[in-house]
C-alpha cells in the first residue's frame, strides 16, 4: 500500500492533521489488529521546531541563493527557473526524493510536509512551486488541511499517481533502496 502525503501550513493545521490522523486512520488500523502505517513531518525550513526522529529537516529542499534573490526582486520566472534547475539537477535533493517515495511506496510511510506560512511570509510561492513540482515530475499527490477537515478519509488516500508509479520504482532500486525481492507479480 502507498502512504499518504499531506500539507500544514501552520503549526495548527499540522496539529489538527497529526489528530485527526491518530483518531481516524491510527485508531482503524488498530481496531482491525493491524499496525498503523508511520507518519514523518517534512519541515520545509532551516530548523526543525521539535527534536524527535519523527520530524526530518528538509532545508535540502528549499531554493538556492540564486532562487531567492530571484523571488525576493519579484521576479517569478527567474525564480522558477533557478528552483526548477536546482531541483532537477542537484543529486542530493534528487535522492532525497527518492528516500520519501522509498518510504511511500515500499514501506507505506504517510508524510506531512510542514511549510510555516504564519512565520515565514516568503514561504508561500516556495510551497506552491514545490508542490507542483513534486506532483508534475513524480506524480505525488497532497492533501491539505482543507480537504481533511472536509473528508478525513482523504488520509487513507495513495498519494501517487498510477502513471507514475513504474518511473518512481525504476528510481528506487536505481538509489538502492529498494527493501522488496523482485518479483513477477510485484504489487504497487
Amino acid at each position: 500500500m502507498i502512504g499518504n502525503i499531506s500539507i500544514a501550513t501552520n503549526f495548527n493545521e499540522l496539529n489538527f492533521i497529526i489528530q485527526t490522523r491518530l483518531n481516524t486512520k491510527v485508531r482503524s488500523y488498530m481496531s482491525n489488529g493491524i499496525e498503523a502505517p508511520k507518519c514523518k513531518v517534512i519541515v520545509i525550513d532551516d530548523y526543525c521546531p521539535k527534536d524527535d526522529d519523527n520530524y526530518m529537516c528538509a532545508s535540502l529542499l528549499l531554493p538556492d541563493g540564486k532562487s531567492m534573490e530571484c523571488l525576493i526582486n519579484d521576479d517569478y520566472a527567474q525564480f522558477e527557473y533557478f528552483y526548477n534547475m536546482k531541483l532537477m539537477n542537484d543529486q542530493d535533493v534528487k535522492e532525497y526524493l527518492v528516500v520519501i517515495i522509498a518510504g511511500l511506496m515500499e514501506r507505506g510511510y504517510d508524510f506531512i510536509f510542514y511549510f510555516d506560512f504564519q512565520n515565514n511570509t516568503i514561504m508561500q510561492p516556495i510551497a506552491q512551486y514545490l508542490i507542483n513540482f513534486l506532483n508534475m515530475n513524480l506524480g505525488l499527490l497532497f492533501y491539505d488541511a482543507a480537504c481533511i477537515q472536509q473528508n478525513p478519509q482523504a488520509l487513507f488516500y495513495q498519494s501517487m499517481r498510477p502513471e507514475a508509479m513504474y518511473a518512481n520504482k525504476k528510481a528506487i532500486d536505481a538509489y538502492g533502496y529498494s527493501n522488496k525481492k523482485p518479483s513477477l507479480f510485484q504489487q504497487f
